[in-house]
């Protein structure tokens, strides 16, 4: 007992003794160096500019985690999640994109400089922000991928039914040709479509009642 007792009174005399010095700003005593083998923290990752441009929505009010069962580990999670988002919700970006590759076959068959052209422009707007809308989870990349799935859908409607009326195949072939730049369009037209969707559902949600402190 006697020498546990000196030791914590030494022990409080050189704190003492050290925040003495420092209030006067001396230099540090033997001791009071931090040691070497004291490991730095690791700094935090920084998200990549992609990440920055095009953020996961956070889940909304009353949802749960949307990559809750989501148990992948290796390289380029990003990627792996949105597929896994995309693989479980497919009727979130595959529904609009089908009624986009309609509307745009009908905006294919229609007079440009028509009051119908231009509804049916709107309605395929509509269907991306819808898309982003639903598939809340990465709004954007739901979005685009409506977008891209309805580029490809509306080629092959557009080949198959020119092949089908005998107007021989230079209408298809320019389609066919044309499909990487229309893809590439209607792609980021889709992903800041449904981005739009997805940050207006989030807007729209209503907030969550904070609990009053109880006096």
């Amino acid at each position: 007992m006697p020498s546990r007792r000196s030791r914590s009174e030494q022990e409080r005399a050189e704190a003492r003794r050290r925040s003495r010095y420092a209030s006067q700003g001396k230099e540090p005593l033997p001791g009071d160096e931090p040691r070497a083998d004291a490991k730095a923290p690791a700094p935090a990752a920084q998200p990549g500019l992609f990440s920055r441009i095009f953020p996961p929505a956070p889940p909304l009010p009353g949802k749960g985690d949307p990559l809750a069962g989501f148990r992948y580990t290796g390289r380029f999670p990003g990627i792996a999640a949105g597929a896994w988002l995309l693989a479980h919700h497919p009727l979130a970006w595959g529904v609009p994109a089908v009624g986009w590759a309609v509307l745009q076959l009908a905006l294919f068959l229609v007079s440009r400089q028509n009051i119908a052209a231009f509804a049916i422009t709107l309605a395929q707007y509509a269907l991306l922000i819808g898309s982003g809308w639903v598939g809340w989870w990465r709004p954007w990349l739901f979005g685009a991928a409506a977008g891209v799935f309805g580029t490809f859908l509306y080629a092959l409607i557009a080949g198959i039914v020119t092949f089908q009326s005998g107007e021989g195949s230079t209408v298809a072939l320019g389609i066919i040709g044309s499909l990487s730049a229309l893809t590439l369009l209607y792609g980021l037209v889709g992903a800041f479509a449904g981005f739009y969707g997805g940050y207006l559902r989030r807007r729209m949600a209503p907030p969550q009642p904070t609990k009053g402190k109880r006096r």
